[in-house]
């Protein structure tokens, strides 16, 4: 989520799961896929490797620009161009863990990319999030069950635990425009009269584990 407007939810909650660190082992994966569509330019991948010096990581985008973009994140990140939904090329067992910030999820692959007691990190937006630009743009709104589909899209997997971030942010009109931009309300419209406002960023970090057979 990278056009120029906020990021959902503030790097560090995402680096300093308890689960990152503790599941990439020396020179394996940090955080390597983040999703189909979502690694975007390495933004989050950056700061895990930062938290994780002896860890190496990959983005997966389906974008080449943002591909090319999170090649250059950090010294120990290398990218690939691949989309989620048709399954990522990569071997079995790989990854000690996946960061999957606002991108789609594949839960079969992912449970095969991870190895047994990898980490999952998924942020993904609260029924409250951006709730006034929804209101005044009628803009697509946030299921109130997203947090239950979650749990069910991966039964068996253990929660080690979930981080609400709850904060405002004061943007300009080109800020929020970019921010209507960058999402699926891009599929439908975005709208003509655009002023600056305070928008409510609700995002929940939720940190699962792969079972151990």
């Amino acid at each position: 989520m990278e056009k120029g407007g906020p990021t959902p939810t503030d790097p560090t909650t995402v680096s300093r799961s308890p689960t990152l660190c503790r599941r990439a082992t020396p020179r394996r994966s940090a955080a390597p896929p983040p999703g189909g569509g979502g690694a975007g330019t390495g933004f989050y991948l950056a700061h895990a490797l930062e938290r994780c010096p002896e860890a190496e990581g990959l983005a997966s985008d389906v974008s080449v620009p943002a591909a090319k973009r999170a090649a250059r994140a950090h010294p120990r990140a290398a990218s690939i161009v691949a989309d989620t939904w048709a399954g990522l090329p990569l071997i079995d067992g790989v990854a000690d863990a996946i960061i999957c910030v606002f991108a789609p999820r594949n839960p079969t692959d992912f449970a095969r990319v991870l190895r047994p007691g990898g980490g999952l990190i998924v942020a993904q937006p609260a029924p409250e999030h951006l709730g006034r630009l929804r209101s005044t743009h009628g803009l697509l709104a946030v299921g109130e069950d997203k947090a239950e589909r979650l749990g069910a899209a991966f039964p068996g997997w253990e929660t080690a635990g979930t981080t609400r971030v709850r904060r405002t942010a004061s943007l300009t009109a080109d800020e929020v425009r970019d921010l209507i931009a960058m999402g699926p309300n891009a599929f439908h419209r975005v709208p003509a009269e655009i002023a600056a406002t305070e928008v409510e960023i609700a995002v929940d970090v939720v940190h699962l584990v792969r079972p151990v057979p």
